[in-house]
């Protein structure tokens, strides 16, 4: 190859110029071809080297070294603060926010468990929008001493403020912030076992933003300040909070109204919805052909305890779910009670619910409409149930019937005289009826006997009205009712107060012989 080289080089009048200079490219590229294949792992690793550099040239780019101006505004609305056995007169809180060195607190309140304040804090920091991960806001619930006693702290809350700036709007709006205990928080952090206790002492709601100043994006709509929604229970971080399982037992629909049972006449099919907050759960649908009808179901509801929701809701919606026809409605907070581990879950019944109609749009009142109520009870445990209902079994429900233990009764009524009967009826047979509830309304179908009295015709008065004397001869009515019978739920009562103040007795006794 070098000797057909050598001989190309030399001036040769068979050989032309354009010859020569493709002869010496061809060459030229057959020795790049050799570099290449002789030396693959050189330039792989030249190739590897220079995407590296190229990557720290963007990282460390100083466009983002440079340090902005950020706004965080705080605004405070209101708190729930779990008692731990004090009373409302002895809370007296306080809350501090931190934020990179700076503090600011709003007013004392005391002698309430939901404290209301409704108070802005700003605070202004220059940081790289990398070092938000970094930078902490920090909630501190106090509780407030006397004027010679440190103030105790009772819970705090703690997030990073890229978490706020990254969420919609560089905001969260009206939501609720979960305070947790110092003590459980130094458990943790410690890596000590914890034996499954929530450690929530309260509950913050809360609107908080975070804004670049001298940014594009720095005017933002500030108006989510005012609470003006404050059914919603919404929380967020949510991870120091424990998942439980609500279980709901609808036994029966006792006492219906007859606008119920008519509501989608000749088939009315009805459904019993439990909501607490913002979780639901629904019944199956069930056919009201009378005054009582037979559910017996049992629904589950997904929770996180402890929960700010307050209310439990029953609600009688019909088959479609476009139309709530009636709703009961229980105090969360008066239906707890004490497991194993001494938590304060959800617990009632058996015992019965009353509905009532709900409120129509542009009434004055509330609604106080009876309009019929069930048999329910609910408990709490911890984990998640895989099924969202269930049947209950025939013998449970015969307990329940136990428990409602009706009595038969007979209401007397007497009649003696009537009087300021409009005009317009001085010429008409007038009689009255007499009902209790669904017991002798021709409109159910329990039993009707002598409700009513026999017809007579008023007599005028003399002065524009018209009435009726009966005189000695005074019609009686009777109504046969069939009541629950309460002599098991109150002695029951009874012995569990008994037992309470005998502990009482020896626990004073105890504490004045020590």
């Amino acid at each position: 190859m070098g000797e057909a080289n050598r001989r190309s080089l030399r001036p040769n009048a068979g050989i032309s110029l354009s010859d020569l200079s493709s002869e010496h490219s061809e060459a030229e590229k057959i020795i790049e071809e050799d570099e290449v294949v002789a030396s693959p792992p050189y330039n792989e690793e030249r190739v590897k080297k220079k995407d590296f550099r190229m990557e720290r040239i963007v990282v460390d780019s100083p466009k983002n070294n440079i340090k902005e101006s950020f706004e965080v505004r705080v605004h405070v609305i209101g708190a729930e603060i779990q008692q731990h056995g004090l009373t409302e007169r002895e809370i007296n809180v306080s809350l501090r926010v931190y934020l990179a060195g700076q503090c600011r607190s709003v007013l004392t309140h005391s002698g309430t468990a939901t404290p209301r304040w409704n108070e802005t804090l700003s605070f202004t920091v220059e940081k790289e929008l990398i070092d938000l991960r970094e930078t902490e806001l920090e909630f501190k619930m106090y509780g407030v001493g006397g004027l010679f006693r440190r103030d105790r702290l009772w819970g705090s809350f703690v997030c990073d403020l890229y978490t706020i700036y990254r969420s919609d709007g560089h905001c969260i709006v009206r939501k609720w912030f979960p305070l947790t205990s110092a003590l459980s928080s130094k458990e943790r952090s410690a890596e000590n076992d914890y034996e499954g206790m929530s450690d929530l002492c309260g509950f913050l709601k809360m609107s908080v933003c975070v804004r670049r100043l001298h940014h594009a994006d720095a005017n933002i709509d500030m108006s989510f300040f005012e609470d003006t929604t404050d059914d919603e229970r919404e929380m967020v971080f949510t991870e120091s909070l424990l998942h439980h399982t609500m279980t709901v037992r609808v036994y029966k629909l006792c006492q219906l109204d007859p606008g119920i049972i008519h509501y989608d006449h000749p088939h009315t099919y009805l459904i019993v919805q439990v909501q607490v907050g913002k979780e639901e759960a629904y019944t199956h649908a069930v056919k009201a052909t009378s005054e009582s009808v037979s559910v017996n179901e049992e629904i589950y509801l997904r929770l996180l305890w402890p929960t700010v929701a307050r209310k439990v809701i029953f609600r009688i919606l019909g088959k479609n779910r476009s139309e709530a026809l009636a709703e009961a409605v229980l105090n969360l907070k008066q239906c707890q009670g004490d497991d194993e581990c001494g938590r304060c879950l959800p617990l009632f019944g058996p015992a019965f619910v009353n509905f009532h109609r709900i409120e129509e749009p542009g009434e004055p009142s509330a609604a106080v409409h009876f309009v019929g109520r069930a048999l329910v009870e609910f408990d709490c445990a911890e984990g998640d149930r895989v099924r969202d209902r269930c049947s209950i079994p025939d013998e449970e429900a015969k307990y329940a019937d136990y428990i409602q233990g009706r009595c038969e009764y007979v209401l007397l009524c007497s009649f003696s005289d009537a009087n300021y009967i409009h005009p317009m009826f001085r010429k008409k047979n007038i009689n009255f009826n007499i009902s209790l509830g669904p017991f002798g309304n021709t409109a159910y179908s329990t039993t009707i006997s002598a409700h009513r009295t026999i017809s007579a015709t008023p007599a005028y008065s003399g002065m524009k009205y018209y009435g009726i004397a009966w005189g000695n001869q005074k019609p009686v009515c009777e109504i046969q009712c069939a009541w629950e019978n309460i002599e098991r739920r109150i002695g029951r009562c009874n012995a569990v107060q008994h037992i309470a103040n005998m502990v009482d007795r020896l626990v004073n006794a105890a504490v004045r012989e020590t």
